[in-house]
Order: structure tokens, then sequence, then C-alpha cells
């Protein structure tokens, strides 16, 4: 496959939500699919009686099988106790929940249901198990890499990747600390993973006639979106919020248990405990676990003005980064790379003061380009600089 090609004709139009994950907010208190077996926050009730709240879990755990086209069969498992299957009940009750699964839409071919002997010491269940079919087409390839990144099936075990790696739907990307992993998707979409965090490309497909349907989930740290303009949604989870964005440029951060959202360019809609906000462009907002409303959005830090070195040679032994402050900056993020787009041998550095002394001890001799973000005292990464560049002769040998 020629994923160059690939992302050179595609064009799509982007729709961007994250989901919250609060047991108050979703049915069953939440749903999670790994490894084929499906998790439920809160399990559903054994004795057949079909709560209001069960039914909206089964409607849920329907549309989550309806939007995965890779699973090819689900087996809806009652185990109960010896005493409890005597009359039928166990394998009465799967079929009921089957049946209910089917009138919500999921095909009748793909629905099973049994009552298997239960394990020593274990209480009456309604057990979820799917078979999904792997699916690998690559959706997106690693285009740049700074440090260590390991890619894989199971978090549990990934392997080392490197530059260049080709990615399929479900597979988790994790940084180790320091690093950074650039990716593109087949429609031009850009996400860049920072260090120290955990991102799956769960749902990522694409058709002929160049829509796609794309579902990630930030699981840990933090990520930056660039979205191209798309046909199709492009849903981006975290623990704690929902959003919907267009054509935007933003990046979004899991802090302890808060989801903040940074809007560069373009708008997003962050909802959660039933509220929604617009964050537009240079404003930021954030949300926290347990369904809590989204913050007032509040604007972002201004962009420093970068003063030296804005061209030409520095000296090899050491040398300083330097420009003027910003107003209730806390910190400031320091990017450096060896190409404009920051993903070639790409380091962040955080500083508390407006330089950033350097030698060749920290950077290799050659062509590097740099810009600085103020972090204001809640975390929130403000506006990016201009670019500029400098080069670093090599270092004299005595």
């Amino acid at each position: 496959m020629n994923l160059s090609h690939a992302l050179c004709r595609l064009s799509v139009l982007l729709v961007a939500a994250f989901a919250t994950s609060s047991a108050h907010a979703k049915p069953c208190g939440g749903i999670a699919l790994e490894a084929g077996t499906l998790t439920l926050g809160d399990n559903l009730p054994v004795d057949g009686v079909m709560t209001p709240a069960a039914e909206a879990c089964i409607r849920a755990i329907a549309a989550e099988f309806m939007q995965r086209d890779d699973i090819r069969s689900i087996t809806v498992a009652a185990r109960f106790p010896e005493g409890e299957r005597r009359d039928n009940s166990a394998l009465l009750r799967a079929r009921d929940i089957a049946d209910r699964l089917i009138a919500s839409g999921v095909p009748t071919s793909r629905v099973s249901a049994v009552a298997p002997r239960t394990r020593a010491n274990e209480t009456a269940k309604i057990h979820f198990a799917y078979v999904q079919r792997r699916t690998t087409r690559p959706v997106g390839m690693i285009v740049g890499l700074a440090g260590d990144a390991s890619l894989g099936d199971e978090v549990g075990s990934l392997t080392p990747t490197t530059q260049g790696a080709l990615i399929t739907p479900q597979q988790f990307l994790s940084t180790s600390p320091g690093s950074l992993v650039d990716v593109k998707l087949l429609d031009g979409s850009q996400v860049r993973i920072d260090s120290d965090s955990i991102i799956r490309f769960g749902r990522v497909k694409f058709n002929e006639r160049l829509e796609r349907s794309v579902q990630l989930e930030l699981m840990k740290g933090n990520a930056e979106i660039l979205a191209s303009r798309a046909r199709g949604p492009f849903e981006l989870a975290t623990p704690s919020a929902i959003a919907g964005v267009r054509g935007t440029r933003f990046r979004i951060a899991i802090v302890d248990k808060t989801t903040r959202v940074e809007t560069l360019g373009g708008g997003v809609q962050l909802s959660a405990d039933g509220k929604g906000v617009n964050v537009n462009g240079g404003k930021g907002s954030r949300t926290l676990t347990g369904g809590a409303a989204p913050e007032t959005p509040r604007d972002l830090l201004k962009a420093p003005h970068l003063t030296w070195p804005l061209l030409g040679e520095v000296q090899p032994e050491a040398f300083q980064l330097k420009w003027r402050e910003v107003g209730k900056a806390a910190q400031y993020k320091v990017q450096l790379a060896r190409d404009t787009t920051f993903t070639k041998e790409a380091r962040v550095v955080i500083v508390d003061i407006n330089s950033l002394l350097l030698s060749h001890t920290e950077l290799a001799d050659g062509k590097w380009y740099w810009r600085v973000s103020a972090v204001d005292p809640d975390g929130f990464v403000g506006m990016g600089s201009k670019i500029y560049g400098f080069t670093l002769p090599a270092a004299t040998q005595e």
C-alpha cells in the first residue's frame, strides 16, 4: 500500500468528539471492549427484571457493537450457579438480552446466547464476549519519532516501534518519558503524541468515496490534533469530556482527573454533565471526571516574541535562546527540531524564565528550528510563537 499516495488523494471533513466516562452520565456505568470481552461499569440485573436503566444499557451495548463492523459475533452468557440453572432461567435470561440486542439493531446472525456453568465461588452474572475480525489495512504512519515509543494490540504487550511504522485499527501507541511521536492518518490529519502518553487508534476506517470514520482514545498524557477538512466523523475520547470540532487544530491533555482543551484554530464544542461551551481559537477550557460541567473558556496566553537567535550561526560552546516575557506566564514551553513541522529529532524543554541555555551537550551540530509558548499557572499552554532557525557549527576539537 502506498500510504503517501493515499494521503494526497484523501480529503475529508472532520467532526471530533470526546466521550465522558462518568458512571452517572453513561448507560451501564461505562462500556469497555478489550481482548474479546465487553466489560460494564454496572452489571446488568440477573433477576430478569428489566429496569429503564437496564434497557438503556442494552441499547448502549447494541450501539457499541453496531459501530464496530470488525466484530463478527457476540455471545451473551448467563453464568448462574447450579441451583439457579435447573429451570432454564439462566438460558432464558441470556436469550432475553440477546433478543433485546437484536431488537436494538444488531443483526440476528451475529448474536447467540449460552448458559455455562459457574466457576467455584462465582455468583450469578451476565457476561458478554465477542469475536473480532482483525483488520490489517494501514490507516496511518509514524512520520516523526524522537526518543522511544511502543506499538501493539494490547497495552500490556507493546513492542518498540520506529519511524515509518504503519498503524492498523485497534492498535495502541505509547511514548516513553521525554519522547515525541507524530502520526499522519490517511486523510492527512496529524496526531502528535507527547511524552509519557498512550493513545489508541480504535475505529479508523476510510472508504472508496473518500469518507472516514475515526475514533481515537487518549488514555494518558497529551496529544495535539491537526484535523484535516473531511467528510465523516472523527472522534477523540478521554476519560472526562465530550467535544466536537470542525477543521480545527487543538491540544488535549489528561492531568490527574482533568481533561484540558486548548483550541489554536477553528472551534471546539466541549461538553460534560449535559452542559457545553464553545472553545474557539485562542481559548481554553477544562472539565473534571465525575460529570462536572466545563469551565467558562479562558484566553490562552499570547505568543512570546522571540529575540535571539533569529538567523545564522551560534557559538557551539554555550548560547542562550531568548524571548520577551509574557504577562501571567508561570512557565515557558520551548520546542526544538530539525524541521519547521517539529517532527525530526523533536524535543521539548520547560523553563521558568524567558531564556534557555544550550550547547553541544544538548544539541548536535547543524540546522535547528525553535518556537516558544507561554504556560499559565493552571497549565494551559498558550499560542505558539513564530518559528526561527539557527545553525550550530561543529565543535572545535582541541
